[in-house]
């Protein structure tokens, strides 16, 4: 199975209501987990529900976000000359490639637009994320070894 056929499977399994997909074909073994798919089925509303449940369904979600927004350390901006480098994919955080390593970026530090920030590996694949625009940084969010979602914050720049 080839990177295009696994990215295929990928997009296929988003779009679908199949909450969890697993295949092993020739001592490759793969498991895909569709968040999408059980966040949507949560959010939709049956209109048979009582007032009162949908308003609790609602609530708690209200929580469940605020506690994932808290749980993120936050960044003061001086000025509103800041600028997020986000993760373009679902995997495992790491600010070295490898434990022993120096990491890429401190806080502190000024980034040129392409320069390598961190690692972000998915299915065994390393994926280098790049600044893509110049800055000094800011604010490191996740931990090393975190995993994170598409979308989420990574580094908070400055721009310069």
């Amino acid at each position: 199975m080839n990177i295009n056929e696994i990215k295929e499977l990928i997009k296929v399994i988003t779009q679908s209501n199949i909450e969890e997909f697993e295949l092993e074909r020739a001592g490759i073994k793969i498991r895909i987990r569709n968040r999408t798919s059980s966040l949507r089925e949560s959010q939709e509303l049956d209109d048979s529900q009582p007032v009162e449940r949908v308003k609790e369904k609602k609530k708690m979600s209200e929580e469940v976000i605020s506690a994932k927004e808290e749980s993120v350390p936050t960044v003061k901006a001086e000025n509103d000359n800041l600028s997020y480098i986000t993760s373009p994919i679902v995997g495992t955080f790491y600010r070295a490639s490898n434990p022993n390593a120096t990491p890429y970026v401190e806080i502190g530090d000024r980034v040129k637009a392409g320069q390598v920030m961190c690692l972000i590996e998915a299915m065994k694949l390393m994926n280098e994320i790049v600044a893509d625009k110049p800055g000094e940084v800011v604010g490191i969010l996740p931990k090393n070894g975190q995993p994170v979602e598409y979308g989420e914050k990574l580094f908070a720049l400055r721009l310069i």
